[in-house]
Order: structure tokens, then sequence, then C-alpha cells
């Protein structure tokens, strides 16, 4: 199925892009507060939806939401395990270096023994 021409691109108040095919149907973008207005990523995202409306039963926005929604699930979830993993990490350094530290102190009190018995 191909995807149809645009037709239309309307612009309210830099917060709203209304994009109309040639086969009439209209998909629109809104700005959520805080973002800076792109006509261009506002269009991206009408095309967005009018493609996943042809797979997702005319459900597009729905299906667009949803998408992103679980992206940004996946990349929260990536960096919860990056964090988690820093947590090992530096719970194994730090149990290294007890270690270490604990080997440092029995060879110097050896050294230290050892003198004593010389003298």
């Amino acid at each position: 199925k191909a995807i149809p021409l645009i037709e239309d691109v309307k612009v309210i108040n830099e917060r709203v892009v209304i994009v109309t095919f040639s086969d009439k149907t209209i998909e629109k973008a809104v700005l959520c507060k805080g973002d800076v207005f792109s006509l261009e990523q506002g269009i991206s995202i009408c095309i967005t939806k009018k493609l996943l409306s042809s797979i997702a039963n005319g459900k597009g926005s729905y299906a667009d939401n949803k998408l992103v929604d679980y992206g940004l699930k996946v990349y929260e979830t990536k960096l919860k395990n990056e964090e988690e993993q820093k947590k090992i990490e530096a719970a194994k350094e730090r149990r290294l270096n007890k270690r270490k530290e604990k080997e440092r102190r029995r060879k110097e009190k050896l050294k230290t023994k050892e003198r004593e018995e010389k003298n």
C-alpha cells in the first residue's frame, strides 16, 4: 500500500502541526510545554502516525504513543542496569582493595616479627 502524498500542512500558534494527506486523512502533532517548535519534527510525527495507522487499524496516534513510551522504558531500564553494574563493580573494587590491604598488613606483620627474631 502506497503512502499518500501530503496535500496540506497547517500550523496553529506554532504549537500544532496538522497534515492532510491525499487520501483525505488528517494527522496532527501537538507541541508539549517546554519544547521548542519545529515544523520538520511536527511533519515527521504526522508521517509516523500515518505510517502506523496503516498497520495499526487506523490507530496510528495510539501506536505512536505506545512505541515512544516503550522506547523510553527500554532506555530507562538500560540506564538503571548500567547504574546497577557500576554499583556491583564498585563493590568488587572495594572487596579487592580490602583483601589487598589485609594481605599488605599480614606481610608487614611477618616482616616485623622476622626483624624482632633477628634482634
